[in-house]
């Protein structure tokens, strides 16, 4: 079960990810060290194999085989406010999986949203079924 899945086309996710560290007042070097201030005040150095990685990655094979190899449930937050609605289409034509879009930002952070999908993650657990 996913709370979340990145946008399936890796390219956007990469331009994003460098355009959210930018604004942050971090700096890019997808060939070296690049420099990510957090939130709390910490920062986080990624190298180049974040990059490569990322770029590469084709998170829509990695799902059906995975979805081959288990009952695979996805919960798409509508308000995420991380990973923009763009490129999500690609994940609701895979046969085996079952694709879900709930009310939530990128880690659920509203008691109602986060109760919402509890809610529906638990009868899931139990019976096997998802009623939205």
């Amino acid at each position: 079960m996913f709370t979340s899945i990145v946008n399936a086309n890796t390219k956007f996710v990469s331009s994003q990810v460098e355009k959210r560290i930018l604004s942050h007042g971090g700096r890019v070097n997808k060939n070296g060290i690049t420099i990510c201030p957090r939130s709390k005040g910490a920062v986080q150095l990624v190298g180049k194999d974040y990059w490569r990685t990322l770029e590469n990655f084709d998170p829509v094979e990695y799902i059906k085989d995975l979805g081959r190899k288990t009952n695979l449930v996805i919960f798409k937050p509508l308000q995420d406010e991380v990973l923009q609605y763009k490129h999500f289409d690609a994940y609701k034509k895979i046969k085996g999986i079952r694709y879900y879009e709930v009310n939530g930002d990128h880690n659920f952070k509203k008691p109602k949203d986060r109760r919402a999908l509890f809610k529906i993650v638990w009868k899931f657990l139990k019976t096997g079924d998802i009623d939205l």
